[in-house]
């Protein structure tokens, strides 16, 4: 994959414009994205996560494989691993990475705020055929970077950065790395900093303007938003229904790669089989809801869309 494929890969928009080909019933998707937990060890000021009232656990081996085959004996091309966590915490991750490439998937990815990012981690990620690595650095200098991750730790992930930039050259891997950014007030004059601190390190950079997570933090958002607002006119339905399936960490299939609660699990693949989830009877009143614009105005889904 090219530079400039990456970089409109990275920008993908789960807000796609309404298809025709949609229904209440849909195809396997492109993509699947494993919680291989649901931990973190940042505080994000604008994440949902610190304010998750589910319990911590993390993915077994046996959850991740048997969905991994299932999900790739059915079309699915590429794994993410990661959604509502920080994946590099999970023992496995290696092993996890080393599977997904076994099994076939094409493309197999992680995002990560790059904290337990060590020279051997990079290594052994980049040796177990991780196709692309996404760094969250969300601040450009180490006091702002304080603010928004609640962690003392930029200089760290900046050198981490560096290392496997290093590293995969060294190995000649052509896995691809870029950095992403949420935007915020206080963050705003941090780009021309955080472009030259690491521009030569990177394939890409993403900028994002902060959200509400699926509608978890508007209070949040709105002290911290670089906009007057992110209200939306009219709502269009939302593309992760039939763009992504999602797991969380104990086999369940949620609607939404933010579902930091578990709101909007429609089955546990573990006992029904992913397609049988993919198209049931939940999963298909949400896409007709979506379809109808008939969303409950307290649901995640309205809250997130509506913004």
């Amino acid at each position: 994959m090219d530079r400039e494929r990456y970089k409109e890969k990275l920008y993908y928009s789960c807000k796609d414009a309404l298809s025709d080909e949609w229904g209440i019933t849909a195809p396997p998707p492109h993509r699947i994205m494993f919680e291989l937990t649901n931990a973190c060890n940042h505080r994000c000021i604008f994440c949902a996560n610190r304010r998750m009232k589910r319990e911590v656990g993390v993915m077994g081996h046996e959850v991740f494989t048997s969905i991994a085959k299932e999900a790739f004996s059915i079309g699915v091309k590429e794994a993410a691993l990661y959604t509502t966590g920080e994946s590099l915490l999970h023992p496995e991750i290696v092993d996890f990475v080393k599977i997904a490439k076994e099994i076939g998937f094409s493309y197999s990815y992680l995002s990560s705020n790059g904290v337990l990012l060590t020279p051997g981690i990079s290594k052994n990620l980049l040796k177990a055929g991780l196709d692309s690595l996404r760094i969250s650095i969300n601040a450009g200098t180490r006091e702002t970077y304080r603010k928004i991750h609640g962690r003392d730790e930029f200089e760290l992930v900046v050198a981490n950065i560096r290392e496997y930039d290093r590293i995969r050259k060294e190995l000649n891997s052509p896995s691809l790395l870029s950095i992403s950014c949420v935007l915020t007030k206080h963050t705003l004059k941090d780009k021309e900093t955080l472009e030259k601190t690491l521009n030569l390190y990177v394939d890409a950079i993403k900028w994002t303007d902060v959200r509400t997570q699926g509608g978890n933090m508007p209070h949040t958002i709105r002290k911290l938003s670089t906009k007057e607002s992110d209200l939306r006119n009219g709502i269009k339905p939302c593309g992760l229904l039939w763009n992504g399936m999602h797991v969380d960490y104990a086999g369940n299939l949620t609607l939404c790669c933010v579902d930091f609660d578990g709101s909007m699990v429609v089955g546990n693949i573990l006992k029904r089989g992913l397609m049988n989830c993919w198209n049931g009877p939940e999963m298909q009143e949400h896409r007709r809801l979506h379809l109808s614009s008939s969303l409950d105005p307290e649901s995640l889904c309205y809250k997130c869309l509506k913004g």
